[in-house]
């Protein structure tokens, strides 16, 4: 079976983003970027204090820093993004598109 690891994603980061009073137009412009962001390979819309929860893979913590910062730090209207990084996944049920 493959994995995130044996394909070389050495990071695989659970981002929760929030947003200043919910916008169609910043949602819009949220969801357009995360669809377009192969690093992306989940998204959700959330209930509770955050608005999303983003499942994003990198190679490399460096990697990693420097795509957010390009990406998802750079959309107009986000107030928060917090990251946690998985240490080890226990079960994965889907597989990565090659």
């Amino acid at each position: 079976m493959l994995t995130w690891r044996k394909l070389g994603f050495g990071v695989n980061s659970f981002i929760r983003v929030e947003f200043v009073p919910l916008d169609e137009t910043l949602t819009r412009i949220f969801e357009t970027t995360v669809n377009d962001c192969p690093e992306v390979t989940s998204c959700h819309n959330i209930s509770g204090a955050t608005d999303f929860l983003v499942i994003f893979a990198a190679r490399t913590l460096v990697e990693y820093g420097k795509r957010i910062g390009r990406k998802l730090r750079k959309i107009p209207g986000i107030t928060d993004i917090t990251s946690n990084k998985s240490l080890r996944e226990l079960k994965s049920a889907f597989r990565l598109p090659l």
